[in-house]
């Protein structure tokens, strides 16, 4: 068990299937040092369980680090472009894509319908 997912802030993560082969993971809290493993283990055995794309939803999560933006370009190459990221425009996450060059890298999008139209 990893502590720093007890913690005020912590990261909150839940996964819904789409089609046969996708994934939807929402992301909560905190992404950072401490806790972008569990991110990078949840997507990886995913992928290890047949999932080809995946929709990454950030909009709820409160702090990013750079280990967070490693693990997400990390499975977004992975999975060759097959993943979106729902990211509200106005947030601090989309300051730190932004920031960071991300968004010219990622398929970035507003809302869920926008990122099951890109993986369509």
């Amino acid at each position: 068990m990893n502590p720093a997912l007890d913690q005020p802030g912590a990261l909150q993560l839940t996964q819904e299937r789409f089609a046969p082969t996708g994934l939807t993971l929402t992301a909560g809290g905190e992404l950072d040092i401490a806790t972008a493993p569990v991110l990078r283990e949840r997507l990886s055995a995913a992928l290890e369980l047949g999932v080809d794309r995946a929709i990454l939803d950030i909009r709820s999560v409160t702090f990013m680090d750079s280990v967070a933006l490693a693990a997400i370009v990390n499975i977004a190459k992975q999975l060759e472009g097959r993943m979106a990221v729902i990211v509200d425009p106005e947030s601090y996450a989309m300051l730190i894509l932004e920031v960071s060059g991300l968004p010219a890298a990622l398929n970035i999008v507003e809302t869920v319908d926008a990122a099951h139209a890109q993986l369509t």
